[in-house]
């Protein structure tokens, strides 16, 4: 299962969901009316989003960042609507974990290493 959070430009959380979908371009996920409202800024224009991709691996989930923005807002049901980004931009790497994702269902080139080197970067 793979998840994401949305943050704003002040790094506040705007949403956290789960992936209905997810592609190299970008990814599809559930929100509700409420959190449609804070995708904006006064003026009505859509916010600049950073994204955090938690992808599953066979050790601990795998976190890509990026920077998204929103193609459109689709309405499924009376209370929830579906989300569909487009990443303008991926961390170093993303796009093989993605495909990875896509193909197997979790990231299998991934290995707990990986992760201690990259915090300590």
């Amino acid at each position: 299962m793979a998840t994401v959070i949305i943050r704003n430009e002040k790094n506040e959380v705007i949403l956290d969901s789960v992936l209905t979908s997810i592609t190299p371009l970008g990814f599809e996920c559930e929100i509700t009316e409420e959190e449609i409202k804070s995708l904006r800024n006064e003026s009505g224009r859509l916010l600049k989003l950073v994204c955090e991709l938690n992808l599953e691996t066979n050790a601990a989930p795998l976190c890509v960042s990026g920077s998204i923005s929103i193609s459109s807002i689709r309405r499924i049901s009376q209370n929830v609507n579906l989300l569909i980004s487009r990443f303008t931009s991926l961390e170093k790497g993303a796009y093989q974990y993605i495909a990875e994702y896509m193909s197997h269902g979790k990231v299998v080139s991934f290995n707990i290493n990986q992760l201690a080197v990259k915090r300590r970067a």
